[in-house]
């Protein structure tokens, strides 16, 4: 995507508290390549985790399946994690029970209605068909 050069150049610049709050870049291997890629993804952090969504139809995540070994850039900071692609429909789901119950506004933001702090769950099942999960795990 070309706006993707942009995001890069603003998170590894001084203006990136501007977005480093919600964005980070996610390095990775390509599989077959063996070439080393990056993207700018939205990030949630939750407990011990990290959490990263993208819409199923992207490719870049097939990447991390075959290779789990991530380089991150959050706040200008360089992390090492693993990260686990969530593929399956009900794994999908779970996890985005998760985002959205610990991040009410991006719930808002996505439409799922939230009761008593809980989503929704036939909300979650609308968005889970096209959304892949990639839970990260910080190694160092």
């Amino acid at each position: 995507m070309w706006y993707n050069k942009i995001m890069v150049w603003l998170l590894r610049s001084p203006l990136h508290s501007m977005i480093s709050s919600g964005i980070m870049i996610i390095g990775f291997t390509g599989s077959k390549s063996g070439k080393k890629y990056s993207t700018p993804v939205n990030y949630y952090k939750i407990d011990n985790a990290i959490f990263a969504m993208c819409d199923r139809s992207r490719i870049w995540w097939k990447n991390i399946k075959k290779n789990s070994d991530l380089d991150l850039f959050i706040k200008r900071e360089n992390f090492s994690g693993k990260g686990l692609v969530i593929d399956s429909k009900t794994q999908v789901e779970e996890a985005l029970a998760i985002i959205y119950k610990h991040n009410p506004q991006i719930a808002k933001y996505m439409k799922v209605e939230m009761v008593e702090g809980e989503p929704v769950l036939r909300d979650i099942q609308k968005l889970s068909d096209n959304t892949i999960v990639i839970k990260i795990t910080l190694t160092a």
